[in-house]
């Protein structure tokens, strides 16, 4: 993927998140998001958003969090604290196992 290959080059960068910015971008994703109907799966709507961003040279973090018992696992996009394309309440019962 070449918005993961181009935040790697910039991993020594510091990431300044406009929260304002972000916030149009996603907006105008979820705009987009019908012209391609497929149901929701969380990895290919995050992988998605996440190239979407990365065309503009945002590069949030992709995480991966899984719940035990029963086994559920879940991925979002982050920026800093800030979940992007998902909710709080949501992503608070998964335990973060990985951050690309």
């Amino acid at each position: 993927m070449a918005g993961l290959e181009r935040r790697r080059r910039h991993a020594c960068s510091t990431y300044d998140y406009d929260a304002a910015r972000i916030s149009r971008l996603i907006a105008i994703f979820k705009l987009l998001r019908p012209l391609f109907p497929r149901p929701y799966l969380c990895l290919f709507d995050s992988l998605a958003l996440f190239e979407f961003l990365a065309g503009y040279d945002c590069f949030p973090h992709l995480v991966f969090g899984v719940v035990a018992d029963p086994f559920e696992a879940h991925c979002w996009l982050q920026a800093g604290t800030a979940v992007l394309n998902d909710d709080l309440e949501r992503t608070g019962r998964y335990r973060p196992i990985l951050r690309v």
